[in-house]
């Protein structure tokens, strides 16, 4: 889940803590109300009591960058900025303004005049907390994390209250897939702001890579209660069942998220590998292709089409499939591994091509510097199917070398065709049913 950049009423009162000692005396009661209406989540009321304090007081720089705050949050960047402008009018180096306006251009998407004004405020004031926040943020979208955790992690230490660091945070630790850190932002979040979903949908998204599957489960079930018109817990929660081998309820949280938004692309995928595990061709095929409507080059569900185009037997298709996963996706190894055993290995002698299969196969092994024994067995089939044996039976004795997390069924498969290219026999595949 993406994070969002937005005020908590929690985060306005702290915003706003400075700019209460700011304001006369007389005028308290405004504040007083801004502050009450906050509490109770009631941005319009808020809105209407800085106003009537700007009005009366238009030089309250504070009330004026606290109304800016909550107008960008809402979407009115326009009038955000209209405020925020004024403040800077009178004073081109107030470290709050700037910070502001670089929020207003995050919101707009023009991030480098974004990253200027939040570079410009932390020379100016580098203890801005909100200033290091939206940075850190710019910075884990561009995918700079030791940078977005430095300043995430300075944020954090100047104003601890802030939900929205430490799901950012979160996010961060987990691309790092530093899970345990991940997991304690995320539970911080939620202790924070108990109703953002947001926060246990990272939760989710940590069990969920810690193979703690029921434990997503719960998590995505929390967010789906806080948040029952949101599609992507659903989604989330389909992959945590179907992780689980609960094919049915995952099928009815994709059949649900795509009831709430029918272009949730990653239900998409997730339903038609559903019906993929089910051996529901068609079906796969259909969600994949839907997929593929709103995202031609969507790699799942290009290689889950591929995969269901060569388990019912539609070779030709498959073999389209696969190589526009391979040209799309060079850095991938799967997609040539799985390209070179159908064309070293299907029972449909037009399809098969040996030469072509070898450097599909070669690619996937250097990938993988010859280590995984899947891709080493599909290299030894596409040398067979070539017609040179002695290297077949050499890639086949490495594969059962490099096939110990492999199953006990498959590690008899890679043995028995050490036999079978000791006898300068190919191997095939069984024909589809």
């Amino acid at each position: 889940m993406k994070s969002r950049v937005a005020l908590s009423a929690v985060l306005l009162l702290g915003l706003a803590s400075s700019a209460l000692t700011a304001i006369k005396a007389e005028k308290s009661n405004y504040w007083d109300a801004a502050k009450q209406a906050l509490q109770k989540g009631d941005f319009d009321a808020a809105l209407d009591a800085l106003d009537v304090l700007l009005k009366e007081e238009p030089e309250q720089v504070e009330a004026r960058l606290w109304r800016a705050r909550i107008l960008a949050d809402r979407g009115d960047l326009n009038e955000a900025l209209s405020d925020v402008e004024t403040v800077l009018k009178a004073d081109s180096k107030n470290a709050s303004a700037l910070a502001q306006r670089g929020f207003i251009f995050q919101k707009k998407g023009n991030i480098d005049a974004a990253l200027a004004d939040f570079n410009a405020a932390l020379r100016i004031n580098p203890q801005d907390d909100w200033a290091l926040y939206c940075r850190g943020l710019i910075f884990a979208q561009r995918a700079e994390r030791a940078a977005a955790k430095s300043d995430l992690d300075a944020s954090i230490e100047i104003n601890p209250r802030n939900p929205g660091a430490f799901l950012a945070r979160g996010q961060v630790h987990l691309r790092l897939e530093d899970l345990e850190k991940a997991e304690n932002d995320f539970l911080e979040a939620s202790r924070l702001e108990p109703k953002n979903p947001a926060g246990h949908f990272g939760q989710g998204a940590v069990y969920y890579a810690q193979r703690r599957f029921e434990r997503a489960v719960e998590a995505f079930s929390e967010a789906i209660r806080i948040s029952p018109k949101d599609a992507r817990p659903y989604t989330q929660r389909g992959y945590a069942y179907a992780a689980l081998e609960k094919a049915e309820k995952a099928k009815a949280d994709f059949d649900k998220a795509l009831e709430l938004d029918p272009k949730e692309i990653t239900a998409l995928v997730g339903r038609g590998e559903v019906a993929r595990y089910e051996k529901r061709w068609p079906d796969a095929i259909k969600d994949f292709d839907s997929a593929l409507e709103i995202s031609p080059g969507e790699f799942r569900a290009l290689l889950g089409r591929a995969t269901s185009f060569y388990a019912s037997g539609e070779y030709e298709k498959a073999t389209a499939d696969y190589a526009e996963v391979v040209r799309r996706f060079p850095e991938e190894p799967q997609p040539a591994n799985d390209l070179a055993w159908m064309l070293a290995t299907v029972p449909k002698d037009s399809v098969r091509d040996g030469k072509r299969a070898v450097e599909l196969a070669e690619q996937a092994c250097k990938l993988t510097e010859y280590k995984n024994g899947a891709f080493l067995d599909t290299l030894a089939a596409s040398y067979a199917e070539s017609g040179d044996f002695d290297k077949a039976l050499h890639w086949q004795q490495e594969a059962a070398k490099n096939s110990a997390e492999e199953s006990d069924d498959v590690k008899k498969q890679i043995a028995d065709r050490v036999d079978l290219y000791r006898q300068k026999k190919p191997y095939r595949e069984t024909p589809p049913q």
